[in-house]
């Protein structure tokens, strides 16, 4: 390779087993500074040039094909027969050994029978003849060959007429004269019923030429995977009659065993899966024989065949007809020979074959395949954008696109802009040839009215070399055909598409999947829903979803799930399909390739239910469901998209009886660096608000118009007087505060509801969370999930009571798993529902105690008169939108990192600047600077109000004087860049510590509608907007706020500022007067307050009042006992730098510490609890690789802020940390100069947990006061 040994210009390095190694021994190459030749390394090696897989060198007829024989054989069978053989003194044959010698001569001797699928040997074909054996070692392989035909001799179903072996071993000591004289003997014809085996442990793995090999036996694994790949390599040589070459893999087994516990063994199975997954690297046709195990009814009989020789089997043919009815019916006449012999085994060979095969999925199957191909669309996608682009310079080519591009946003929504149909034009490029493979006898492309119009578009397009660039990728649809291929009914297709669907947008397009909260629903789902439809139109309507002029929609159609289990459930009459799919059935989806999807989706299951020739399914509209409800006049006229507009004029006119889905669950844009944000609709955005929102006492009501608050309100006005609407979707409004308008709404609307809480609400921690259960999208949302059928008309509900209203709590610690499991067993009509009665408050479950509203409220904006609250001033933590930016453990990192970002700002500015001016914008709007700007995110985090002050085109300048000290978490301080340009939302922070002078304290609480338990904490610092530790904003209530008196020039100004008492001197007169003591302090009702928020009885007394409403603060009995605990716990917490560190920790370290610098050895990385046996050991944390502390107290743990316990904050948050946008580095080991700083931190929290508890733990009773 290297020039100095040999010149040249180009190099070029062929080989049939690339060597090629995993990453953990390229790390160890790289630690011990050796140099690895891998050759996927491209800087040495060069690209790959040419690769002839198994699979093309089999098609272009340079290689036979091969098979793969497994074969389990029971010990137990082998140690009866041949007892007496092994038992003989020194005998050097193992009886799995001898088990294996049976499986390999019943193979060769072809003694498998026809499967009931049609598969495996014919009878009387002739046995194979020529052989090579690999065994683990030369003393094996020497034992093999000298009592192969002994043992073969002493089996008692062995038959001298059926085959008989002459077994030979060579080794690598053999010399070239005698090695060739074996192989010689080998090549020659044994004679009738005769075969020839060749022992051998390596030196046979290559470089021999014996084309007319039959097979090659595994008797044991190899080294490695060229090892196995070379040796299969044996047996694919082209010879005269021959059609394939057979990989024979015996496996002993116990007596007895079941398949489940065998499988386990990974030992046992160990050349097996080692043979499956060289082959699978290799053979590129390896996937589809795996996906053809996992998806298809009728296993694959083309690469693998699974037998099994049991107590009293003499075969292993699949007796038991496991395929099909009529293959099944086939096989029974070949089953009654055999009968008695299979009544004697333990385990059929259906068992061991089905065993075997959902093994192989696991063992072998590429679970990645999807991610990897949609990393391959992204990218093949990307190259079509390119040239669409580049196409779209010439005028003539503008013209027509303009067209087109206007005429979706008239059936889409406004909001499509160019880049968004260029995208969808090349997803209908690359995803085309994928639909022709897995449905190639629809002919969906060719009647689809949208992938018609996207056709003519490109076809416009097309002098620009689209074309030719789809023919360059013409391998790679080829792979894919040939990955999809053979796939025997729909729902292994559809399997595939939804894993398609999920994984592309996961992979390939995550802003979409974020906008639109796409999430693939599970089909126990699914089929609950529409068990429980069809019961409620039987119930409250007299009707069937079968009958005529019920009209259902999807209008969130995904995949086409919920349409597709619909015409299968069986409750659509055969008689009624082709009304139902051709007129009473409608379903909308807004993106390109899940529309597709659907779309063919449906028409297969049609066609497959009704047979008879292709039939387009006319009721799928590419659109924008709220966006249609905007209103329909805008869809005349139009040219490219004329039949979707018309699909969708139809569509609106019909009666809707039924809605069924998922609606998206998207809550809006959280970066505003992905220029994402989400759309408005001024119709269906004002129903909202005249109903839900003006029904609901929330301050705060944004998350009103999350999408799937948004799909309810289109559901229930578009049912009209009449209907059932059954959504699966965010569970939020189950129990949210701002939900109780959206909860007093849906009882005023509708007569009958049942609400299903299926739980899995993830964004929680610890034993909160495990009690949430699994999440039923799995990976899609970490939210509640919750099944809502509404019932509008019909004969429910009360005439007296109104609404009757059902609820139903799936249950604690229940995985998806088992979720599933209950929903599938479950309907309407089975499910044990309890029914509710809504208090005033609108509240369903968790109803507020009325006597809550009548104590003092601790905080209120919009307070007058004698209503006064404790505190005057309140306000939420600090919301930055760039918490990597102004963040840091590190002041001067911070101060580097707000200066970059600063000077990348402003030069935004200036180009912006020059932007208007040529583009002659006198006054431009925040919407032309957001089409202008930089969204690098390693140079800036924008936010709407940084994009606002670009539009009024402001330069920002740095302020070192702006650099103080935030409560980023609990008991995590950090360096803060506290300034009103680079802050997001300060809120009412800057009155509360207007510069890093003015000390002040104050208390954060948990905010309402937050899915974590009610915590407060004390701090002397800028809280973060979640600084309690919890997701929900809580408000910051302050002993003091700061009024600045005279002039400045900005927020930071050098000025004169007053002191002001936050305590409301109408509280103090209150307190005063109802304890009869004048000697009552502001600073004793502040202390007062933070004793009784800490109190067990007040927060699970009103805990429901707490999630939905600010603190209010009732009087008790013991006042000054309940001050005296808050003033203890507040040094406490604000001290907790400075308590005594825990002596009954222990503090182990390895080695010997003095040779080690202090930053050095106490240097953190991540920290982690320790496991013993599996099981999470809390007394012991594994600080780093050299320290250990343990003997932690569990009652430590009972401290609890959020959903974590205050010990586990500070192995969440000190950690060293990298930002995945911006690539900024936070790491703890800079906050301080005391090396020991985090180590005693943590024996600090010991502490302060411990007296936290003794504190909280002696506090005085609840009495509270009249």
């Amino acid at each position: 390779h290297d020039d100095t040994y040999l010149g040249g210009d180009r190099r070029l390095y062929m080989t049939a087993t690339p060597r090629i190694y995993n990453e953990d021994t390229k790390s160890e190459a790289r630690n011990a500074d050796a140099l690895l030749a891998s050759m996927d390394d491209e800087a040495t090696y060069g690209p790959e040039f040419h690769r002839l897989g198994f699979g093309k060198a089999v098609e272009q007829g340079l290689l036979t094909d091969y098979r793969v024989l497994i074969l389990t054989v029971d010990e137990g069978r082998v140690a009866k027969t041949l007892q007496q053989g092994l038992a003989g003194g020194g005998s050097e044959l193992r009886l799995d050994d001898a088990a294996k010698i049976i499986g390999c001569w019943n193979a060769m001797a072809k003694r498998t029978g026809t499967f009931a699928d049609g598969s495996g040997f014919a009878e009387g074909e002739a046995p194979m003849k020529r052989a090579v054996a690999f065994a683990r070692s030369i003393a094996d392989s020497t034992a093999i060959a000298k009592r192969f035909t002994e043992v073969v001799d002493a089996y008692d179903d062995a038959d001298d007429e059926v085959l008989r072996c002459e077994v030979e071993h060579v080794d690598g000591t053999f010399n070239t004269l005698r090695r060739n004289k074996l192989l010689d003997w080998l090549k020659q014809d044994p004679g009738p019923a005769n075969a020839r085996i060749l022992s051998n442990a390596r030196c046979l793995s290559e470089g021999v030429d014996v084309p007319s090999l039959d097979a090659v036996l595994f008797l044991h694994p190899r080294n490695s995977v060229v090892d196995v790949v070379q040796s299969v390599g044996r047996v694919m040589r082209l010879a005269p009659g021959k059609n394939y070459g057979y990989i024979i893999l015996p496996v002993a087994i116990p007596a007895g065993m079941a398949p489940e516990k065998a499988l386990a063994d990974n030992q046992r199975f160990k050349t097996v899966w080692q043979v499956l997954q060289a082959l699978r690297a290799h053979d590129d046709r390896f996937n589809a024989t795996v996906n053809q195990i996992e998806l298809n009814k009728n296993k694959p009989d083309n690469k693998i065949g699974i037998g099994s020789i049991g107590p009293g089997d003499e075969s292993f043919g699949d007796r038991d007809g496991s395929s099909t009815a009529d293959s099944a019916e086939a096989a029974k006449a070949k089953e009654a020979q055999s009968a008695k012999h299979i009544q004697e085994a333990l385990f059929s060979v259906t068992d061991w074959r089905e065993a075997i095969y959902a093994r192989i999925v696991d063992k072998v199957g590429q679970r990645q395949y999807w991610e990897d191909w949609a990393r391959d669309i992204a990218q093949i996608a990307d190259r079509h954008v390119t040239r669409i682009k580049a196409a779209l310079t010439l005028p003539e080519k503008r013209s027509a696109f303009e067209e087109f591009l206007g005429e979706l946003r008239v059936n889409i929504n406004p909001g499509v802009n160019e880049s968004d149909a260029i995208d969808m034009l090349a997803q209908h490029i690359v995803t085309k040839p994928v639909f022709d493979a897995l449905f190639k006898d629809y002919g969906f492309a060719e009647h689809n009215p949208v992938s018609k119009a996207m056709q003519r578009m490109l076809d416009i397009l097309d002098d620009q070399g689209l074309d030719a660039e789809s023919k360059k990728l013409e391998e790679f649809y080829q792979s894919v055909r040939v990955r999809a291929e053979g796939i025997d009914n729909h729902e292994g297709r559809q399997r595939v598409i939804v894993e398609l669907y999920d994984k592309f947008f996961k992979t390939a397009l995550p802003k979409t999947a974020d906008a639109l909260g796409i999430v693939y629903t599970p089909v126990e789902v699914v089929d609950f829903i529409i068990r429980s439809t069809e019961q409620a139109l039987n119930k409250h309507f007299g009707r069937s979803l079968s009958d005529e002029g019920v009209q259902i929609i999807d209008p969130f159609v995904g995949t086409g799930t919920f349409p597709v289990r619909l015409l299968q459930s069986g409750f659509i009459k055969p008689e009624d399909l082709l009304r139902k799919y051709a007129s009473e059935l409608h379903a909308n989806e807004i993106v390109l390739l899940a529309y597709y999807i659907a779309a063919v989706n449906i028409e297969a299951a049609f066609h497959e239910l009704a047979g008879g020739d292709y039939r387009p399914f006319e009721g799928i509209v590419l659109t924008d469901t709220f966006q249609l409800a905007e209103g329909i006049a805008k869809l005349d006229g139009m040219d490219v998209l004329e039949g979707n507009s018309e699909r969708a004029k139809r569509q609106q006119k019909q009666n809707i009886t039924v809605v069924i889905g998922n609606p998206p669950y998207s809550k809006g844009q959280e970066n505003q660096n992905d220029n994402n944000q989400n759309l408005k609709y001024e119709a269906l955005d004002g129903r909202i608000k005249q109903t839900y929102a003006a029904l609901s006492t929330a301050t705060n009501k944004n998350s009103l118009y999350d999408s799937y608050i948004r799909a309810i309100r289109w559901a229930s006005d578009r049912l009209k007087d009449e209907g059932v609407i059954a959504y699966v979707s965010n569970g939020g409004y189950i129990d949210g505060n701002t939900a109780d308008g959206l909860r007093k709404s849906l009882v005023d609307e509708f007569d009958e509801i049942y609400c299903y809480n299926l739980r899995g609400n993830q964004r929680t921690a610890g034993e909160l969370s495990r009690k949430e259960g699994g999440k039923i999208f799995d990976s899609g949302s970490r939210n509640t999930v919750a099944i809502l059928v509404l019932i509008k008309g019909g004969n429910g509900g009360d005439a007296n009571l109104g609404c009757a209203l059902h609820y139903r709590d799936i249950g604690n610690y229940l995985s998806r798993q088992e979720k599933l499991r209950i929903l599938g067993s479950q309907s309407l009509h089975t499910v044990d529902w309890q029914r509710l009665t809504p208090n005033t408050n609108g509240d369903w479950i968790n109803q507020r105690d009325e006597r809550f509203a009548k104590f003092q409220a601790i905080g209120d904006k919009a307070a007058k008169g004698k209503n006064m609250p404790i505190f005057d001033l309140y306000s939420p933590g600090l919301q930055t939108n760039r918490d990597a930016w102004v963040y840091n453990y590190s002041q001067e990192r911070l101060a580097e990192n707000v200066k970059s970002m600063i000077g990348f700002y402003n030069e935004q500015v200036v180009g912006f600047t020059q932007h208007c001016r040529s583009a002659g914008i006198v006054a431009p709007k925040a919407a032309d600077a957001e089409s202008y700007i930089n969204r690098d995110p390693r140079r800036i985090s924008w936010s709407s109000s940084l994009i606002l002050k670009l539009a009024q085109r402001k330069r920002i300048e740095y302020d070192a004087e702006r650099l103080t000290v935030g409560a980023y978490r609990p008991f995590s301080r950090q360096a803060v860049y506290f300034d009103q340009d680079l802050n997001h939302r300060p809120g009412r922070l800057p009155q509360i510590f207007p510069t890093m002078k003015h000390d002040n304290l104050g208390f954060y609480t948990t905010g309402t509608g937050s899915d974590e338990p009610f915590s407060v904490l004390m701090f002397d610092a800028v809280p973060d907007l979640h600084a309690v530790g919890t997701k929900s904003v809580g408000p910051h209530f302050p002993r003091y706020s700061y009024q600045r008196l005279g002039d400045g020039d900005g927020l930071f100004a050098v000025a004169e500022y007053v002191r002001i008492d936050n305590v409301n001197d109408g509280a103090l007169r209150d307190y005063q007067a109802h304890y009869n003591n004048p000697g009552i302090t502001k600073d004793a009702i502040f202390y007062y307050v933070y004793g009784l928020l800490h109190s067990p009885a007040y927060r699970e007394r009103f805990a429901a009042d707490l999630k939905k409403s600010l603190p209010r603060i009732p009087k008790v009995a013991d006042f000054s006992g309940f001050a005296e605990a808050g003033r203890k716990l507040a040094d406490l917490h604000v001290g907790y730098e400075r308590v005594e560190p825990y002596k009954g920790v222990v503090e182990t370290v390895a080695g010997d510490a003095s040779t080690t610098p202090l930053n050095e050895l106490y240097r953190v990385g991540k920290m982690k609890f320790a496991r013993t046996k599996g099981v999470v050991d809390r007394s012991t944390i594994l600080y780093n690789h050299r320290v250990t502390l343990s003997n932690i107290p569990e009652d430590a743990y009972r401290y609890q802020l959020g959903a974590r316990a205050a010990i586990e904050w500070i192995i969440d948050r000190y950690q060293v940390k990298t930002d995945k946008d911006s690539g900024i580095v936070n790491d703890p080991n800079d906050w301080s100069d005391d090396a020991r700083y985090v180590v005693d931190l943590i024996k600090r929290v010991v502490t302060v947990s411990l007296e936290t508890m003794k504190i909280v733990d002696t506090l005085p009773d609840l009495d509270v006061l009249d």
